[in-house]
């Protein structure tokens, strides 16, 4: 700031005419113009919505106008232009000092001409801010000092707003892709670390069959931490806040439900919790925390409840999907487990069916056999070869394999075919069957044609056994 008066305020501007009818002179007449220019630029100096500063090349400040120290964080002018050329601009002011040189070297390339540049510099309390820079490089009168004057521009909420524009649209499409609540709730919590100052945090979901909140997701806690508040019953006072669905911010070093201790070893200084909403129910909270600053800022608080309001549906869908899916596994499961025991049903099935067929070979076919060759009448005979007959019927598997694989197979000709599988002549199975030797020829030609035997030479009876 410069230390001259403050100029005073001129009256209506007088002509030469008048000045000199009144005694004045031409000299005066330079002088009071030369004042209502200064006065002019003094108040636009004074009251331009941005900021103005002049500097050395060397990196002190001469001049800045009260914009330009709000800016900054500054009381005033004098304030900023103390504190800052305690060292430099570049060390006071630049977040990255290193891009300082590379910004001035472009003005000190092109003399006069007007350079833009973009940066972030520190406030006054440690904060920092987005400004884009318009600035030249001035020559003195003496042309032997030159100088640095421009214009600065907080262009902060530009960038928050088209952070926040990119982060929900990002979002958005990474929460739309999400083929897992857990894969979504990640992305979710990823995106928010995004912004300045949050370096820890956690996603529940509320499971709404239990009143409980379960952490799905967490990042930047320790294990141990962790372990403490992974779940929330219905009775937690956390849950209660929850499910408010308003958010909740605390700052500084606070005792939250009686976990200071906790907080405190974990390191955590300020905390949020915002619920994320559909219909007008809580679907899930996003919690939040920052190991360095005390208290969020006022629009970071609003960009986040921003995020809340406009993912809620798509985490609703998300969490309805991924309910299926779980609906759909059990589903396979249960599938699974049926055919299992299906399958235990049949091999059970052919168990016993193999020990009664074990057992009539062993126990009662001896003693049929045994009968045949006796003297028995014709009824006799025929009654006992009928007897024979249907008991191989009921326990040989070659009649399943048959109905199973030729179907167009007829129940007499399964018959025939059984007893050929046994070694019985035509002869034999027309007595046994009570039909005559012609017809039990028909039903075997018509087994080898259905069987694709027709134009084959093998053995209908090795042909059968080899079925079973």
């Amino acid at each position: 700031m410069r230390n001259e008066a403050k100029p005073k305020k001129l009256g209506r501007s007088v002509s030469k005419a008048e000045q000199i009818k009144g005694g004045g002179t031409e000299q005066n007449l330079q002088e009071d113009i030369i004042r209502e220019i200064e006065e002019k630029y003094y108040n636009i100096f004074e009251h331009a919505p941005v900021g103005i500063f002049r500097s050395t090349i060397g990196g002190k400040l001469l001049e800045v106008n009260p914009e330009a120290a709000h800016i900054l964080g500054y009381d005033s002018p004098e304030d900023i232009i103390t504190v800052v050329n305690r060292s430099s601009i570049c060390e006071a002011l630049y977040a990255d000092p290193e891009s300082m040189p590379l910004i001035m070297e472009k003005a000190l390339d092109r003399d006069g001409d007007w350079v833009k540049a973009e940066s972030r510099f520190y406030q006054k309390g440690g904060d920092t801010v987005d400004v884009r820079i318009f600035f030249r490089k001035i020559t003195g009168k003496s042309h032997q000092s030159a100088l640095v004057e421009g214009f600065l521009v907080d262009i902060s909420e530009q960038k928050r707003l088209a952070s926040l524009i990119r982060l929900q649209r990002n979002l958005t499409l990474a929460l739309g892709s999400s083929s897992s609540v857990g894969i979504a709730m990640k992305r979710l919590l990823q995106g928010a670390m995004q912004v300045d100052g949050i370096d820890a945090g956690g996603v529940y979901l509320l499971d709404a069959a239990h009143q409980e909140l379960r952490l799905i997701y967490h990042a930047g806690l320790s294990s141990w931490f962790v372990d403490q508040v992974f779940c929330y019953g219905p009775e937690a006072p956390q849950m209660r806040v929850a499910m408010q669905g308003e958010p909740v911010y605390w700052s500084g070093a606070m005792d939250v439900f009686d976990m200071g201790d906790l907080l405190e070893r974990e390191g955590l200084i300020s905390l949020a919790s915002i619920p994320i909403m559909f219909d007008g129910r809580v679907v899930a909270v996003l919690n939040l925390a920052s190991r360095t600053k005390t208290e969020l800022r006022k629009h970071i608080k609003k960009d986040f409840e921003a995020i809340a309001a406009g993912i809620g549906g798509i985490v609703a869908r998300v969490v309805t999907e991924d309910a299926l899916r779980v609906e759909r596994e059990k589903l396979a499961e249960s599938n699974a487990a049926l055919r299992a025991l299906i399958q235990q049903k049949e091999e059970d099935r052919r168990e016993i069916e193999d020990t009664l067929l074990t057992n009539i070979e062993v126990l009662v076919k001896p003693y049929i056999e045994k009968l045949i060759e006796t003297r028995l009448t014709a009824d006799q005979t025929l009654l006992l070869d009928l007897v024979n007959s249907h008991l191989k019927e009921i326990t040989s598997p070659l009649l399943r394999t048959l109905s199973r694989q030729f179907s167009n197979l007829t129940p007499m000709e399964i018959r025939v075919a059984s007893l050929v599988k046994d070694g019985r002549t035509s002869k034999e199975v027309a007595r046994i069957l009570g039909i005559s030797q012609d017809t039990v020829l028909f039903h075997r030609q018509n087994v080898r044609r259905k069987l694709g035997l027709k134009r084959n030479k093998m053995n209908l009876q090795t042909y059968l056994s080899s079925l079973s």
